[in-house]
C-alpha cells in the first residue's frame, strides 16, 4: 500500500517567551536525537513524510539571545529529518524570513544539499511524489503577511489564476494537494477568509487542501470529492497548553486516496508521541461549526504568556535582550489590539523582531 503522511508545524526553536528553556533549549545539547522517537514507527511505515518547517535553520551565533536566535535551530536538525523520512518540507510560512532573505536561502541550500525536497518556493512551489504507480503533486503556499522584504521569495497569496498556471506546469498527475499556511491562530473552526480561499483553490482545479498555522486542530470538511483539512495543528513545539499539544499524523492511502489519522500528543518535553491507533478521519458540515472568539482566544493566550514568563524567567537566557523585546511587543499589541477583530492579520503586518 502506498502511503504519504502529513504533519503540521515543526517549531524547532525556542519561542521568545521561553528563550533558553523551550524546544531548542531542551534538545540542542544532544544534537536533537530522539525527538521523533514517539512517532518513529509511524514515520518509517510511510513512503515519505511532509511537514511545515516553521523554523529558520542557521548557524548558531556565538552568544545566542532572543533577538538573534529565537525561533531558530542549527543545521544538526537536518540529518534528524532525513533519518525520520521527512523528505518534503514547506518553507512557505510567516517565520521563514525572520532573519532575512540570505539566511532563508542558506537554509534552502542546506536542506536541498541533504536531499530534502523544499516546496513553496516562488519559482517552483510544488513537487510530485510517485508511489505504487500513482503521481501526487503537493503545492505549498502561504496566505500570511511577512516581514518587510523587497520581494517575497516563496508562493505568497496566490490567486485562482496562479493556481491554474501551477497546475498546468505540473501536468498530468493522479491527485493534487494544496499544502497551505493560512487561518487565524488558536481558533478551532475555519474563518470566513479560509473558506473564501478554499473555494478559490478548489475552483482552480486543485483536488484537496491540507492546512497549517493556527497552532490548534481545526475541523475537516468534505465537499463532493474534495477533502479539506483546515489545520493539522502543531507537531513539534514548546507550546505548553494542553489544547495546543493535541495533534495528529494525516495519512493518505495512495491506492484509494482515502485519508485517515493517527492521534498524537506533544509531551512536556516538546516532542510528539502517538496516543491511539490509526482511525477514520471525521468530517463535519459548516452548519455544525462553532467558532471560538478570536479576540478572547488571543487574550487568553496573552495572559497565559505572562504567567509563563514569570514561571520561566529565572532560567531564561539573555534576560536583558528579552525585556527589550517584550517591551516592544507589548507596545505593539496594545496599539493594534482594538483592530484585531476586524483584521486578525494586523498583528503580523508591522511588527519586526
Amino acid at each position: 500500500m502506498g502511503r504519504i503522511q502529513f504533519v503540521g508545524d515543526l517549531i524547532f526553536g525556542d519561542q521568545p517567551v521561553i528563550f533558553g528553556c523551550g524546544f531548542d533549549g531542551k534538545w540542542n545539547k544532544n544534537n536533537y536525537s530522539e525527538i521523533f522517537a514517539g512517532v518513529k514507527n509511524e514515520f518509517n511505515s510511510s513512503d515519505i513524510n511532509v511537514a511545515n518547517l516553521e523554523t529558520v535553520i542557521m548557524k548558531r551565533p556565538q552568544k545566542p539571545n532572543v533577538n538573534n536566535y529565537a525561533m531558530c535551530c542549527d543545521e544538526r536538525i537536518i540529518p534528524v529529518l532525513k533519518a525520520n523520512k521527512i523528505g518534503i518540507v514547506s518553507i512557505a510560512n510567516n517565520h521563514s524570513l525572520d532573519y532575512g532573505v540570505e539566511e532563508y536561502n542558506n537554509m534552502i541550500n542546506m536542506l536541498e544539499k541533504a536531499g530534502i525536497t523544499v516546496i513553496g518556493k516562488k519559482d517552483k512551489p510544488w513537487t510530485v511524489v510517485e508511489t505504487e504507480g500513482k503521481k501526487i503533486a503537493i503545492i505549498a503556499a502561504t496566505y500570511l503577511p511577512v516581514y518587510k522584504v523587497k520581494e517575497v521569495p516563496y508562493l505568497f497569496k496566490p490567486k485562482k489564476e496562479d493556481w491554474k498556471r501551477i497546475l498546468k506546469e505540473i501536468g498530468d498527475v493522479d491527485k493534487t494537494i494544496a499544502y497551505i499556511h493560512w487561518g487565524s491562530e488558536f481558533v478551532t473552526a475555519p474563518t470566513d477568509k479560509q473558506k473564501e480561499i478554499r473555494t478559490e483553490i478548489l475552483n482552480a482545479g486543485v483536488d484537496d487542501i491540507i492546512g497549517h498555522h493556527p497552532h490548534i486542530l481545526q475541523k475537516n470538511e468534505k465537499i463532493e470529492n474534495h477533502n479539506i483539512i483546515y489545520s493539522l495543528g502543531n507537531f513539534m513545539s514548546d507550546y505548553w497548553q494542553k489544547r495546543l499539544r493535541k495533534t495528529q499524523i494525516l495519512v493518505l492511502d495512495t491506492n484509494s486516496f482515502d485519508y485517515s489519522i493517527i492521534p498524537c500528543e506533544i509531551s512536556k518535553k516538546c516532542i510528539p508521541h502517538t496516543i491511539g491507533k490509526r482511525q477514520k478521519i471525521e468530517y463535519t458540515k459548516e452548519k455544525d461549526w462553532k467558532q471560538n472568539s478570536l479576540f478572547f482566544s488571543r487574550m487568553r493566550m496573552r495572559f497565559e504568556y505572562l504567567f509563563h514568563i514569570f514561571k520561566c524567567f529565572p532560567k531564561m537566557k539573555g534576560k536583558r535582550e528579552f525585556m527589550s523585546w517584550l517591551w516592544k511587543r507589548v507596545k505593539y499589541v496594545l496599539t493594534n489590539m482594538r483592530n484585531e477583530v476586524k483584521d486578525p492579520e494586523i498583528i503580523y503586518k508591522k511588527y519586526e523582531r
